[in-house]
């Protein structure tokens, strides 16, 4: 298991990073930190995310009720709810529990159309919330697509797939060239002669464009996740 003492040591590695040993790194730990943590974000966004699943309670809101979404959310995958008593003909049944009465089901969305009744046995997705407008939910169970642990110390496991690391760890290094790019671009502002060049001959953001190359090549050999699911 890839633990982030095992990856900023890969990163001493690829960087060339002579001062690390010494304690005084051309790229220093938080910069890395912040690399690998926003490129691991991208990767989830636009690829593959964590899937997780939670059970929880809706509380009162409103008119209605509502479960606060985790910290780590990014998108729900399913929700399958509990209830003492449902109408078949607008949720579709998924499984029945034989040891209680309740019932569970997978919820639809709830979708607003121009010129019909809104639909109020489904679920609306806003902001921090879920919200319900039947209030005769009791439990909820909860699949969705999340964001990848942050690192902030050694120990700490990023999570991602093993196959997805070599190239984040690209990602990441572009990212930790920012900052040497826009130094170099601001720099050249200055630089009047002509065979001084443009702005656009920066050595660090070229490096930087490779490495997004490189992980764009290593990511492009894996579907991205299917998040399309039916009843999202």
């Amino acid at each position: 298991m890839t633990t982030w003492a095992d990856l900023t040591a890969q990163f001493t590695l690829l960087l060339s990073d002579q001062g690390a040993a010494a304690g005084t790194p051309s790229y220093s730990e938080p910069l890395r930190k912040l690399a690998w943590n926003r490129a691991a974000q991208f990767f989830a966004v636009t690829h593959t995310a964590n899937l997780k699943m939670v059970k929880a309670v809706p509380v009162a809101s409103g008119d209605g009720l509502s479960i606060a979404k985790p910290a780590d959310w990014l998108q729900i995958a399913g929700l399958t709810i509990e209830q003492a008593a449902m109408a078949d003909v607008i949720i579709l049944p998924l499984l029945i529990d034989h040891t209680s009465a309740s019932k569970g089901y997978w919820l639809r969305p709830t979708l607003f159309v121009p010129g019909e009744i809104p639909d109020t046995t489904g679920y609306l997705d806003i902001g921090e919330s879920l919200y319900f407008a039947d209030r005769t939910i009791n439990n909820a169970t909860i699949w969705y697509y999340a964001f990848y642990k942050n690192v902030a110390t050694d120990a700490d496991v990023p999570g991602v797939p093993l196959w997805a690391e070599w190239a984040l760890c690209n990602l990441a290094i572009a990212y930790m060239l920012i900052p040497l790019a826009i130094g170099v671009a601001d720099l050249r502002r200055y630089e009047t002669r002509r065979d001084a060049g443009q702005p656009e001959d920066n050595p660090s953001r070229i490096q930087a464009d490779w490495h997004v190359k490189r992980y764009l090549d290593a990511i492009g050999k894996y579907h991205g996740q299917n998040r399309e699911v039916a009843y999202r």
